[in-house]
């Protein structure tokens, strides 16, 4: 289990690495400070991480595993807002996106980028690293469950 969640935080910091070379290069801002933006990304990084973990154990082989994770992160960025702006969905739909880890993102930064601090943004931190260890969690539960 750790060495897939090592190779996870290998890719995610190549993928870093490929993306803040891309807005140097085009000189793009994301008008944040760089650590938290990587403090941001990287608990995000975790989380899916962890949610891969999870789809991993509960589906008997890698197509079954990339048609569900489709299945779930497509419809759910949806909610969240990733797609669109999240103030054009009905009430209770932005009150279901906002639940999900996608919007925790999204909010954030836009907290960031609106001049906020790490303490306006500690509940969407906090969240994304409980959820986290829940899917690493629960994976590893399973894993165990399957081996015994």
């Amino acid at each position: 289990m750790l060495s897939y969640i090592c190779v996870g935080l290998v890719a995610f910091t190549i993928q870093i690495a490929i993306m803040f070379s891309l807005l140097k290069i085009f000189n793009v801002s994301f008008y944040i400070p760089t650590p938290m933006l990587l403090l941001i990304f990287f608990l995000f990084s975790l989380l899916e991480i962890g949610f891969g973990l999870l789809i991993g154990e509960m589906t008997q082989n890698p197509q079954q595993s990339s048609q569900l994770a489709n299945l779930i992160v497509m419809p759910t960025s949806m909610l969240a807002g990733c797609l669109w702006p999240l103030s054009i969905t009905p009430s209770y739909m932005q009150a279901i996106g906002k639940l999900l880890p996608q919007n925790w993102v999204l909010s954030a930064i836009a907290v960031f980028q609106s001049g906020g601090s790490l303490a306006q943004v500690g509940s969407y931190l906090l969240a994304m690293l409980v959820t986290a260890v829940a899917f690493i969690t629960l994976s590893s539960f399973l894993l165990k469950l399957a081996h015994s």
